[in-house]
């Protein structure tokens, strides 16, 4: 009796280390989306300031120049939304097996004699109903696809 319970332990131990783990990583890349979130603010504070100061300030560079930065700014952000849309689905990658986990590791009875988790057929843990949200990630591609919008318009009248 003690090893079936001391298996039972080893496997629960096993699956709250993983669930931690990949906890830990959507954390990880959470941060990282915000960390993006900075950078495109910072570019863009750069990209429009120096962009207006080049065609407004008077400086002796061609009136073309803040055009130049503000269609390279845009450019940036659209590189800057490709790496957000592939952060976005690293962070989602695991989403089935952490919701796995929660259930298994809830649901005591899901623990076999041998140690081994019991499949079962309702996996998934909801927590709220099915509606359509906007989630951070998806306001944060939407501004910056306005960024770039505004960033490619701009440069264009700069431009003429």
């Amino acid at each position: 009796m003690s090893d079936q319970k001391r298996l039972s332990d080893k496997a629960v131990t096993s699956a709250v280390g993983l669930y931690r783990a990949l906890v830990q990583h959507k954390i990880y890349e959470n941060r990282l989306q915000w960390s993006m979130v900075q950078t495109l603010y910072a570019i863009q504070a750069g990209v429009l300031a120096g962009a207006f100061a080049l065609k407004y300030a008077g400086w002796a560079v061609p009136d073309y120049f803040g055009g130049l930065l503000l269609i390279l700014g845009g450019s940036l952000t659209l590189a800057l939304l490709a790496i957000v849309l592939r952060a976005n689905k690293d962070q989602a990658v695991n989403d089935d097996i952490i919701d796995q986990l929660k259930y298994d590791l809830l649901k005591e009875s899901n623990i076999q004699e041998d140690g081994e988790f019991r499949r079962t057929e309702e996996r998934r843990i909801r927590w709220t109903a099915e509606r359509f949200c906007l989630r951070s990630n998806k306001i944060f591609c939407l501004i910056m696809v306005v960024f770039a919008i505004i960033d490619f318009t701009l440069g264009g009248y700069f431009l003429t």
